[in-house]
């Protein structure tokens, strides 16, 4: 089997996110193949006795309403050896390390394995692979020095309140002298102590310069320095003074991570054990379905400036909804969701990790899922419905406590990329070239 191409991962990704977005309120529905291996398992099985990477990032991300509706995490470095590409060692030049991040953004986005969106501080951020500049010089360290990064804050309206955490060869000693020192930063940056703590920041909170877009250390493309915060083997940067003493908060003990909180652990280290080299994790995707009539509302004000024939087939929305949602049971609500992508024998899967309030519960969304996997119905990127045993090759559902797990291979990329759909038809802008991001149905 070749590798998975960028559109049929995004198209795995995307049903295993719609597998499960039948919440109270009724939403999509899944399918495996008739002739597919579906299982259902009720496991008793060891949870991860060491916390797996998923797990130690979210440890230093801290716990915010922003963190919690929805945070991406990258296993860089686990994604450059699955996919051949060599990390550059130390004391590598800025031209290698440059192609290096060019050829993983490039190939593991196209495979599907990175799921994309703003990094400054690793330089993985995908529209800007090519330019974002030499950080060796002003930081100490670069992009091949990132084995993991995560990011929160993506799904607000902008000014959005992103936080970046990255783990690697990360020395705050170096970084505070190159700082110091750096001649080609838009200035020094202001040193501010925090709970015996020092981090960097340029302006105030999500100030900007356009004359200073992508430069070093770690300015955007609109020209914000933010906050940068630097301990050993870790390194941080927000757009705001409150968000990056948060995480500084998490370091002294004295505010909880995600990774502290349960249902976080639980989902980490399942979609880690699944094999997915990243992943996205939320709580609040049943907003989307809880809002739907306020939405619909702002979504004809926006179709009525479509093109008719463009118009016309989101007019057919209403209608597949409908069909959809009665063609499978609906599952409970859960806490938390989280999906990943991985590779296994060049075909792409998607990973996913449901934690709901208790075991019966779990059991219960267990049997609706594999339900939904056999007799359900899904939606093509031309908006049709059709029923997503012709699309999903196999499925395997376990259940562990409260815990629900898949892994999912698609059958093929026919049949529509789910990321292609309108993202207006969803509350909450998602980052829309993310894999996983499909409209949600009600």
């Amino acid at each position: 089997m070749t590798r998975i191409s960028d559109a049929q991962s995004a198209f795995v990704l995307g049903s295993a996110l719609l597998a499960v977005l039948a919440v109270s309120c009724g939403s999509d529905s899944d399918t495996a193949s008739q002739s597919t291996a579906t299982a259902v398992v009720s496991a008793t099985e060891t949870p991860v006795s060491e916390p797996s990477e998923f797990r130690r990032i979210l440890r230093l991300m801290p716990d915010t309403p922003e963190s919690r509706v929805y945070t991406r995490v990258n296993r860089l470095h686990a994604q450059a050896a699955l996919l051949g590409i060599a990390v550059p060692e130390a004391g590598a030049t800025f031209s290698e390390i440059k192609q290096y991040r060019i050829d993983l953004g490039y190939e593991s986005f196209r495979s599907g394995l990175y799921l994309a969106g703003e990094e400054w501080l690793s330089g993985f951020f995908r529209d800007y692979l090519e330019t974002i500049p030499d950080t060796t010089s002003s930081l100490g360290f670069g992009s091949h020095d990132i084995a993991i990064s995560a990011v929160s804050g993506e799904a607000f309206d902008n000014p959005k309140p992103i936080v970046e955490i990255v783990t690697g060869e990360i020395d705050p000693q170096k970084a505070a002298v190159l700082l110091a020192e750096c001649a080609e930063c838009p200035g020094p940056p202001i040193v501010n102590e925090y709970s015996n703590h020092l981090y960097y920041s340029w302006g105030r909170d999500f100030e900007g310069r356009l004359d200073n877009d992508i430069k070093p250390p770690a300015f955007d493309h609109i020209g914000r320095g933010g906050r940068l915060f630097f301990e050993d083997g870790i390194g941080a940067r927000a757009l705001r003074d409150q968000d990056i003493e948060a995480v500084i908060d998490v370091q002294v003990g004295t505010r909880v991570s995600l990774g502290d909180i349960e249902a976080w652990s639980l989902a980490a280290d399942a979609v880690a054990e699944l094999g997915a080299l990243s992943a996205t994790f939320t709580n609040r995707i049943d907003t989307t379905i809880s809002n739907w009539p306020e939405y619909v509302a702002l979504d004809k004000i926006r179709r009525s400036n479509l093109e008719p024939e463009v118009a016309e087939r989101f007019d057919k929305y209403d209608e597949i909804a409908a069909a959809i949602s009665a063609s499978a049971p609906i599952l409970p609500e859960f806490e938390l969701v989280a999906t990943g992508v991985g590779i296994d024998d060049d075909s792409g899967f998607a990973a996913l990790a449901i934690v709901f309030r208790d075991e019966p519960t779990a059991e219960q969304a267990a049997s609706a899922l594999r339900e939904r996997a056999t007799t359900g119905l899904a939606i093509t990127g031309s908006l049709e419905p059709a029923p997503w045993a012709e699309m999903i090759e196999s499925a395997e559902i376990k259940v562990r406590g409260r815990l629900v797990t898949a892994r999912i291979f698609s059958v093929s990329p026919e049949g529509g990329r789910l990321t292609g759909l309108s993202p207006f038809l969803m509350k909450y802008p998602f980052i829309t070239d993310v894999p996983f991001v499909s409209f949600l149905l009600r």
